[in-house]
């Protein structure tokens, strides 16, 4: 009987240990897309992206990736200057307007939820805002790079956003 106990105690560690025991077992799988990679100004200092839909006509269904590239004028401060906004379609991204929800629908793939609209209120204030759902990851970075334009190489800025789609299972 003391054999049998020891031998089920055992067991059972090394179940919970390997995280097979009761589906703990992470399956979560990650899938990332390059969405963004290119040359950007050489001052640029910061990089963004979020999930943008229509405001105008969100029952069209439409949603992208929004990338925004600041680079501060000569000489002034942090906060001032401008962005170059770009907007990138991903294939399969779609606003679903009854849901309020940003799917991802790939081919082969269940759709995922990477974003929701939700209503923000700030005294007599109320606005939607998109909030992600972790299910959907976007980085950006800026690193240095070279330019090969045919007659000389320069040195510049790389802009680079991926997006990383975990299936959350």
């Amino acid at each position: 009987m003391q054999k049998t106990r020891e031998f089920l105690i055992i067991g059972f560690a090394t179940l919970a240990l390997t995280g097979t025991a009761f589906g703990a077992a992470d399956t979560k799988e990650e899938r990332g897309v390059e969405v963004f990679a290119e040359p950007v100004m050489n001052d640029a200092d910061r990089i963004s992206a979020a999930f943008q839909i229509s405001r105008s006509n969100p029952e069209l269904g439409n949603s992208w990736v929004e990338i925004s590239i600041h680079a501060p004028p000569p000489g002034a401060r942090d906060s001032a200057g401008e962005a170059r906004i770009i907007k990138k379609h991903i294939p399969g991204l779609k606003y679903d307007f009854g849901k309020r929800e940003i799917v991802l629908d790939q081919n082969g793939h269940s759709p995922i939820v990477c974003a929701k609209l939700v209503k923000r209120s700030f005294l007599f204030i109320t606005r939607d805002a998109i909030e992600t759902t972790g299910n959907c990851n976007l980085s950006a970075s800026l690193a240095p790079g070279t330019q090969d334009d045919g007659f000389e190489i320069s040195r510049t800025v790389v802009g680079k956003v991926v997006l990383t789609v975990s299936d959350g299972k």
